[in-house]
């Protein structure tokens, strides 16, 4: 089968619309996130096959670890076909084909009255057409995903335009969304036409504008995408439009442990030719390995593991640390590795104090090129030749006289290790690999405890160190081995002079790591992960507390090397019920690490499908960048619902998409209640579910008797929106105290926000998601924060909008001063409302009811009750 090239080649745009981060395997595009992965079936160099896509989605499966998987393809896999969800033909028109003789006429007319340019700003009057078209047609649910993202996507690195036709008035009658991303084709997205503001013939005149434009810039191909529906393939058609490739989408839940699939599929790379070498296939797998350097902590009935982790690492524990997480819920390392909180130390290790002893003081000429070449290898002519040269990643020298003693040493070691193919962290491994699967992480030690750990490792170890860098190639093998086969002891003696490994350093962490895990793993059902070192010390501690400890032997090797070893610290017993060696069942194999015989009970979907869900939202709950800004919760689809998980517990926020809400009372609906019951049962579904809350018009079928149940109403404006005569007397009277503007957040703003805390009385909850507006305004790029400031510029009050979704705009949040003068609330609803105005929407959500009082105010503004909101929880 030839090639063909789709629009979903270009990964910018891929990535805008899929909320995901894309890759490549065997030149077939790949978008990923969160538990969910899209596979682009159509190979960009070569021709299909359906073995040669089998191969890239084993290899994209096992890389991302994903559960929820899809596939477009010009064919399926055999496996695949009964997971099929859409066909479709995609359509291509040369861009030098002339305009078909029936079309120049309406052309010619439609250019007469109309006026055409290209822009990248997605509008007020764009929002007021996309929101006309798609409440006019009914489109399918990837259709209308496209539509809804469209803001957002134009934000993105993808290079987007919007060929636009306006009339005499200033209307928009029509618009196309191109992508110039791809080197030699424009891809036409989408595109709407408006019968509020009709021309006759516009979309053709747009459709003879994108092929101009597409020639001028040196484009040979449009990629008309789908044929979506009759009267769209039939657009596509008239134009010239001809057929490509077959499109077939399907969506399968892949096994949490595929082993014997990507067997399968190894074995039909070995026995097949192609295009992809088989042996380049098996190189490129993860070099999954038994994580042994674990230990069972057993209490009261209770159980947790503890593991040393290995800062850097050659092989991944991915597999196996995924059994180990399935049965715990909590999750400790030694303190935060997330981006941020390593930026941060990398940027403190940058400064050294003026005058402070630097490291390549105290080394000789000879010293630094001897660590020179063990940092960079091997060099010149010959090495470039045989393919060992590398190039370099750091400048030595400015590594050792600008940085602290302890950050020189970690770079220079970090990129040696590298350099030699050590480019994993068991650390970061547990971290990702525990927040991928929703489990609560958290560290220890705060970042400036660890900081101050490190200031304390002496400049007389680090130099030590780096002088006898000849000794790093047999460490780093030493290390490799032993800690693989969970060799504590032996793995310790070999790296004793290892800068960090004070006794001071350890000794003092150790105590400080006993009392903080101690609630963890007092109540089980947590994993601790800590540097090896430490677990010398911990070990013994830990069956001081009252803990059996009992080492995990993972394979017949580990087994077997422990009972020919009779090594008496395989089980330290922490009570008298403590098992002897012979007798200990868990040394034979850790439950822990046991592959599952069955399938797992599938839970909620993956949030894939509800990435436009924020463009669509009828309530806030709905807006992702904002629900994930205030909690760490993870986003799952329950029946197209947004399902927000948390370690045993759910909420389930079971309000349509504002597309999918029909006109009236659409909660008493028949199909909006058995859709309602489907997601409820699906929720409950979730593997060790504990809690489930559920938002939503109605108090579901399946709540018990036992179930809370609060009851308020959702508030919405219309806009655009006229005051009544006292709001305008009101709204004067602010305008002569205050100036309102739109600002960034700030330091002002948090103070505003915690005195609000300070003096209020609140439910926990609610202080919790105050506690973080600030990331939220930060961190959305539709959340605005509006400002009141007096003839002094002193703050008086603020409040903060969202304009995610296409037609409502949200009051999310507002704050002021006990002696805030009178009217400066309504003066920002007042902003907010012209904001949502000025970006063409259409509603303004002001939020619950609350209280009386709260809700006086809302109906000052001519507020109606939206809809109702009922919030039922109970235990399952």
């Amino acid at each position: 089968m030839p090639q063909a090239v789709v629009p979903e080649h270009s990964r910018p745009l891929l990535e805008a619309l899929s909320g995901g981060s894309t890759f490549e395997v065997d030149s077939h595009v790949f978008s990923a996130g969160d538990d969910w992965l899209m596979a682009i079936g159509y190979p960009q160099e070569g021709g299909f096959s359906i073995e040669r896509l089998e191969a890239a989605l084993a290899k994209a499966v096992a890389r991302t670890g994903a559960s929820d998987c899809f596939v477009i393809a010009p064919e399926l896999p055999e496996r695949l076909k009964a997971q099929e969800l859409d066909s479709d033909v995609y359509y291509t028109l040369a861009a030098d084909a002339p305009t078909p003789s029936a079309l120049r006429r309406h052309v010619r007319r439609a250019r007469e009255v109309l006026s055409v340019d290209e822009t990248r700003e997605f509008t007020a009057e764009h929002r007021r057409l996309w929101t006309e078209f798609m409440g006019r047609l009914a489109l399918p649910p990837r259709i209308r995903q496209l539509y809804a993202g469209t803001a957002s996507a134009l934000r993105g690195p993808a290079d987007l335009r919007l060929l636009n036709a306006w009339d005499s008035e200033g209307q928009l009658a029509a618009c196309l969304v191109l992508d110039y991303s791809l080197p030699h084709h424009v891809g036409y997205i989408l595109g709407a036409h408006s019968k509020t503001h009709y021309v006759p013939h516009a979309p053709d005149l747009l459709f003879a504008e994108m092929k101009e434009r597409a020639l001028a810039e040196g484009k040979h191909t449009i990629l008309l995408g789908l044929g979506v529906n009759e009267g769209i393939t039939r657009f596509k058609l008239k134009w010239g439009g001809v057929r490509d490739a077959a499109y077939h989408l399907a969506q399968w839940e892949a096994e949490k442990d595929e082993t014997k699939e990507l067997a399968d599929t190894v074995v039909k790379m070995l026995l097949s030719s192609g295009t992809v070498s088989r042996w380049e296939f098996v190189d490129s797998l993860p070099k999954q390995r038994e994580c042994a350097m674990l230990w069972r902590l057993d209490k009261n009935g209770r159980t947790s593991w503890i593991g040393g982790s290995a800062h850097f690492f050659c092989c991944s524990f991915e597999n196996s640390l995924r059994r180990l997480f399935e049965n715990v819920d909590t999750v400790l390392l030694e303190g935060p590795i997330d981006s941020e909180s390593m930026d941060e130390v990398d940027r403190i290790g940058r400064q050294l104090d003026e005058g402070a002893p630097r490291v390549i003081d105290f080394l000789s000429e000879e010293d630094i090129r001897r660590v020179e070449r063990m940092v960079y290898g091997p060099e010149g002519w010959w090495a470039r030749v045989s393919g060992k040269a590398q190039p370099r990643r750091i400048d030595v020298r400015e590594v050792l006289s600008t940085r602290r003693q302890w950050s020189a040493f970690f770079t220079l070691w970090t990129v040696f290790l590298e350099r030699n193919g050590w480019n994993n962290s068991v650390d970061l491994e547990v971290w990702d690999t525990a927040l991928d699967m929703g489990k609560s992480v958290m560290g220890m030690e705060s970042l400036a405890e660890q900081i101050a750990s490190l200031e304390s490792v002496p400049m007389d170890r680090v130099v030590k160190y780096v002088k006898e860098c000849d000794f790093w190639p047999r460490l780093m093998e030493s290390n490799r081995k032993r800690y693989l086969a969970g060799d504590l002891m032996g793995m310790l003696g070999t790296s004793a002079e290892f800068p960090t490994r004070t006794g001071t350093i350890i000794s003092v962490r150790d105590q400080r790591f006993r009392e903080r895990m101690r609630p963890y793993i007092e109540r089980g059902g947590a994993a601790i992960f800590v540097g090896a070192a430490h677990m010398i010390n911990l070990r013994q501690m830990l069956a001081e507390d009252g803990f059996t400890v009992t080492r995990v032997l993972p394979t017949l090797k580990h087994r077997f090397m422990a009972w020919i070893k009779r090594d008496d610290t395989v089980v330290l017993p922490g009570n008298p019920h403590a098992p002897a060696f012979e007798a200990a069942p868990q040394n034979v194999r850790s439950t822990a690490l046991r592959g599952s015989a069955g399938k797992a009970a599938s839970g909620p979907a993956s949030g894939r499908m509800l990435a436009d869900l924020g463009a669509r939202a009828l309530v806030p709950e709905q807006i992702p960048s904002y629900v994930r800004a205030v909690s760490n919760n993870t986003l799952k689809s329950c029946e197209g619902f947004a399902a927000w998980t948390s370690p045993g517990s759910l909420i389930l926020v079971a309000f349509p998409a504002e597309d999918e809400a029909a006109e009236g009372a659409f909660w008493e609906s028949e199909a909006y209640l058995e859709r309602l019951d489907r997601a409820v049962a699906q929720a409950l579904a979730m593997p060790e579910l504990r809690r489930i809350t559920v938002l939503a018009p109605v108090v579901p079928a399946a709540a018990p008797e036992s179930a809370v149940i609060d009851r308020d109403a959702w508030w919405s404006i219309r806009l655009p929106h006229r005051p009544g005569q006292k709001l305008r007397n009101m709204l004067r009277r602010a305008a002569r105290e205050v100036s309102i503007a739109a600002e960034a957040w700030g330091e002002e703003h948090a103070a505003l926000v915690d005195h609000y805390l300070k003096v209020r009385t609140l439910a926990p909850g609610t202080r919790h998601i105050f506690g973080r507006v600030g990331d939220y305004v930060r961190s959305s790029p539709d959340a605005m924060l509006f400002a009141a400031r007096d003839g002094a510029g002193r703050l008086q009050a603020m409040a903060v909008g969202d304009f995610s979704a296409l037609s409502s705009a949200f009051y999310m949040f507002a704050f002021r001063r006990e002696d805030c003068p009178p009217g400066v609330s309504d003066a920002l609803v007042a902003e907010l409302a012209r904001e949502a105005e000025k970006r063409g929407q259409t509603i303004l959500n002001l939020g619950l009811g609350i209280d009386g009082g709260i809700a006086f105010f809302k109906k000052k503004w001519d507020a109606f009750e939206a809809m109702p909101h009922l919030e039922t929880s109970w235990t399952v």
